[in-house]
């Protein structure tokens, strides 16, 4: 089942019924050229057996001019060294919470190694982590993120975080019941609408234009069925870590909600 979440939400949504290899079938699919594939891509680009829709990827889903904005906060006179040697975590947290007393902006990292032990957080709308080149600036993480905050390091890979109010924030909207908001219909892979009850597409309506996180949530036939292809079953799922102790699994990916008419709900990426 699938479900999307946010800090104010949790839409529990359907299974998708076709999936990569599944869709097509392993076996039944083409030798191909490139030009071939990628034509075969541009007819089908939502449900291509083989080849993922990236295009929404990027800075509001890559339609918007990533701005360039000012420099208010410097890791340097916050006092990281930038030496290799001593630890600039918390300069880095200073000069991250000097940009957020600002109202946002640029936090400058000039040329150096900077040695960092912890996640850095960008916990607000408008931060910036500016670097001076990818010959210059290096970030060096001394732990891994599991160590750092409590999560699953497979799953939360990352050392620079953007998210509201900083890694495993729990906060909720009180109108949104705990165990999400089921759709009424199945829906596919490729789809832009799922179908809800009326009272929780009220809800959801109130979530216009709101990007939210939304999981696929099963049992551990999920990995097989996401990994695609004939040869993963012989994997021992069992032993996935990244199950819980009742071998459930989220798979959760971004989208935003862009319209609500009676009980569909438009989603700005398709399923």
């Amino acid at each position: 089942m699938q479900h999307f979440k946010s800090a104010s939400i949790v839409a529990i949504m359907a299974i998708i019924q076709s999936m990569t290899a599944q869709a097509a079938g392993v076996d039944d699919l083409p030798q191909s050229t490139s030009a071939a594939l990628w034509a075969q891509f541009q007819k089908a680009p939502y449900t291509h057996p083989n080849i993922p829709n990236v295009s929404f990827a990027g800075y509001h889903f890559g339609e918007a001019v990533i701005p360039t904005v000012k420099v208010v906060a410097n890791v340097r006179t916050s006092g990281a060294k930038g030496d290799g040697k001593t630890d600039d975590t918390e300069a880095f947290k200073a000069a991250v919470q000097k940009a957020i007393d600002g109202g946002g902006g640029a936090i400058l990292v000039p040329a150096g190694r900077y040695v960092l032990s912890d996640v850095i957080a960008l916990t607000k709308p408008g931060l910036v982590l500016r670097g001076e080149g990818p010959t210059k600036t290096f970030l060096c993480f001394t732990n891994p993120v599991s160590k750092c905050v409590d999560v699953n390091g497979a799953w939360y890979g990352g050392m620079v975080w953007v998210e509201p109010d900083g890694p495993i924030a729990s906060s909720k909207d009180a109108s949104v019941p705990d165990d999400g908001i089921e759709i009424t219909k199945p829906a596919q892979m490729g789809d832009f609408t799922v179908e809800v009850a009326q009272s929780d597409a009220e809800t959801l309506a109130k979530l216009k234009g709101v990007t939210v996180p939304m999981s696929w949530s099963g049992d551990l036939s999920l990995c097989e069925y996401i990994a695609g292809d004939k040869s993963m079953q012989a994997y021992d799922w069992n032993s996935f870590g990244a199950y819980s102790d009742d071998k459930q699994l989220d798979w959760i990916w971004a989208n935003q909600i862009e319209k609500v008419e009676g009980t569909l709900v438009t989603l700005k990426k398709p399923l």
